[in-house]
């Protein structure tokens, strides 16, 4: 077992980088191995309060249809438009889109018996490695349950097609790996912006934005498979933006923010009679946040009720650090800015400013010049954005539809497709 390829993403951007965006109860267990040892049995325990106990039922006796698997909010929100598509062609699908579907306490059961191949794998390690195995122990050892549970899914559902929208999570990772050892066809769909340090490309069949986010696969490793560029699913909910209040401003922050900072922001911004919406991301705690938001007359964007969209369509302008919500505005015409709220350098992570998608302030003054400015956003999105100034925009999940059942049905892309590019290991199409 390949501890390094189930655990890819958090060796490929380092233990720095990792911590920064690591959960604060996460970082609370993350010095000690014995911390992370406990940590492991803590979540174990949570994971029958926090999940489903069983998988669900098979939709059909014989099986082949999709199994689309994706637990986060994200991932749920690029697969759910493609499901209802499915369905409405009356295709068989059982779809793992939610918490009390997954039996995540299985993870934990069968990994156990693995402590001692996760303690061999730290002694040889190197030392960055080692400090990565120590900060993230109790998700490393959990992912070397993956397989087994992979195995009983794929007996269970015997699919035609496996569906994912993430290509890091450990437990996808064995999914799809199992899926291909038995001649099952892959779907990846992308779910959000990529990085360089993302896992190489390696699905039957994937979905991605657009020309950037295969850029940034090709720089990953080999790319394999055939690759369509359908533009992202999530755009489908792009709202007709609506006239915000002229003085607007949306804070969207992660887990690598400084709260410092953020609140000097937020309260600058009050000061000068600018108001602030302000959202964190989805796997951040919240209720401190709606606490602070309240006594300080800042509004609160609710990630669980309210999707990024609705967020940018009530504001002028967003400001945000490193963060795919950037071309989420960029797509719906609402002007952004980067802001560094982190302690650290930050790189051009998803290369934004690179592509000229957005500019960067550097303080609060440039902010509200910003704000005030009356120039449009950026337009020239399809670079990111494949299904954007076509027909398809706004219809992402239909025509990827549409080319599944083609594939099932073994009828050739070439139709409704061109192709832009190929070698022995792939092939690479784009909308017409």
């Amino acid at each position: 077992m390949d501890i390094y390829n189930l655990a890819y993403i958090y060796f490929s951007i380092g233990y720095d980088t990792d911590y920064r965006r690591m959960p604060k109860i996460d970082k609370l267990f993350s010095k000690f191995y014995l911390t992370g040892f406990l940590f492991f049995f803590l979540r174990f325990i949570g994971s029958f309060f926090k999940y489903g106990f069983c998988l669900p039922k098979r939709m059909e006796d014989d099986g082949g249809g999709f199994l689309i698997w994706g637990l986060t909010i994200n991932n749920k929100t690029t697969l759910s438009p493609l499901i209802t598509e499915l369905k409405k062609k009356g295709e068989h699908i059982d779809a793992i889109t939610d918490r009390s579907s997954f039996p995540m306490w299985k993870l934990y059961l069968y990994s156990i018996r693995y402590l001692p191949s996760l303690i061999k794998e730290i002694v040889k390690a190197s030392k960055e490695n080692k400090r990565i195995f120590r900060s993230r122990f109790a998700l490393i050892w959990r992912a070397y349950g993956s397989y087994k549970l992979a195995i009983e899914m794929l007996n269970k559902y015997a699919p035609k097609f496996v569906v994912v929208a993430s290509d890091q999570d450990p437990f996808a990772r064995a999914l799809v790996s199992k899926a291909r050892e038995n001649d099952i066809r892959t779907v990846y769909v992308q779910h959000a912006a990529v990085t360089n340090k993302f896992p190489p490309l390696d699905f039957s069949f994937s979905f991605l934005d657009g020309k950037e986010s295969l850029s940034k696969y090709k720089q990953a490793g080999e790319i394999k498979g055939t690759i369509v560029l359908s533009g992202g699913v999530r755009f489908d909910r792009v709202l007709t933006p609506h006239k915000s209040p002229q003085n607007m401003v949306g804070v969207a922050i992660n887990t690598i923010d400084d709260k410092k900072k953020v609140k000097e922001l937020c309260m600058y911004l009050i000061s000068n009679n600018i108001d602030v919406v302000f959202r964190p991301h989805p796997t951040m705690n919240k209720s401190d946040w709606k606490v602070w938001c309240k006594k300080n007359n800042v509004s609160f964007s609710d990630p669980d009720n309210e999707d990024s969209f609705q967020f940018l369509t009530g504001i002028n302008l967003l400001v945000s650090n490193q963060s795919s919500i950037h071309l989420d505005a960029a797509i719906i015409g609402t002007k952004s800015t980067l802001y560094n709220f982190s302690n650290g350098i930050q790189n051009d992570y998803y290369g934004f400013l690179a592509n000229d998608l957005i500019k960067e302030s550097h303080t609060h003054e440039e902010i509200i010049m910003l704000l005030k400015d009356n120039k449009g956003v950026n337009t020239n999105v399809r670079y990111y954005n494949s299904s954007s100034q076509t027909d398809f925009f706004g219809y992402v999940s239909k025509l990827i539809c549409i080319i599944l059942l083609d594939l099932c049905n073994d009828i050739t892309l070439n139709g409704r497709l061109k192709k832009i590019d190929a070698s022995d290991n792939f092939v690479v199409y784009d909308i017409i």
